[in-house]
């Protein structure tokens, strides 16, 4: 069995995201998802560290891998991207299809992510045909679906599923900008009165042959908590994500 872990969806601090990350090396994962994969807005962490804190989980012995972000809204944000591309050090989880393009095109191998939206064998095929090595269902994916899509999936692909944390159930574009300058603003009110979760929150993969299940960190709305996979929870992270 291998331990993944997800990328980090919550807003928190630049000083908490980087503790978090220092604190990643020394546990029993094997591979880091790493970047901003939620909302452009959020500006604490750029590419560069992102890229920086790859080269140090590398160093640590982890495979880092760089998520990209689930909605492209602006020319900066495909910039971005195509940087993520373009750096060739390390493989790249794509979230949506415009960066499945880019990576294809480059002919860099590279994970098909859960906002794939991948239902069927067929489209699995043509992400392996565009060079996807690894992908993960989308969340509400059954075990009776999965089971039934792993008889038909590509000869050698890995299947890494999201097993553990709260589900991502929805992505929006607007959300995280949301809050009026004049206006009392509960997703401030709520980050200010909680301090940063140090829970290890995994994505769990197990791998046999071809297939790994993958667990992670991911947000439920709403009234979901956080909890992990190899120690008990201990407080609320802060924030939300957009």
């Amino acid at each position: 069995m291998n331990l993944s872990l997800g990328p980090l969806l919550y807003y928190w601090s630049r000083d908490d995201v980087l503790a978090f990350y220092d604190e990643a090396k020394h546990w029993p994962v094997t591979r880091v998802y790493l970047g901003e994969s939620v909302c452009s807005r959020r500006h604490l962490l750029r590419l560069p560290d992102w890229l920086t804190l790859a080269e140090q989980l590398a160093a640590a012995g982890k495979e880092a891998v760089l998520s990209s972000q689930t909605l492209i809204e602006s020319e900066s944000d495909l910039k971005t991207l195509r940087r993520i591309v373009g750096d060739g050090r390390f493989r790249v989880e794509a979230n949506e299809w415009g960066a499945v393009r880019l990576l294809s095109e480059a002919g860099v191998p590279f994970v098909a992510g859960p906002t794939l939206n991948v239902y069927n064998p067929e489209t699995l095929e043509v992400l392996a045909g565009l060079g996807a090595q690894r992908w993960l269902p989308p969340v509400e994916t059954s075990r009776a679906a999965l089971a039934s899509l792993l008889e038909r999936a590509p000869a050698g692909m890995e299947t890494e599923v999201f097993a553990y944390g709260r589900l991502p159930l929805a992505y929006s574009a607007r959300c995280f900008t949301e809050c009026s300058p004049t206006a009392a603003c509960r997703w401030r009110i709520r980050r200010a009165a909680s301090p940063r979760a140090t829970t290890t929150c995994p994505r769990t993969t197990a791998s046999s042959a071809a297939s790994t299940i993958r667990t992670g960190c991911r947000w439920l709305p709403a009234r979901g908590r956080l909890s992990s996979r190899s120690m008990a929870s201990r407080r609320s992270p802060p924030g939300s994500i957009t």
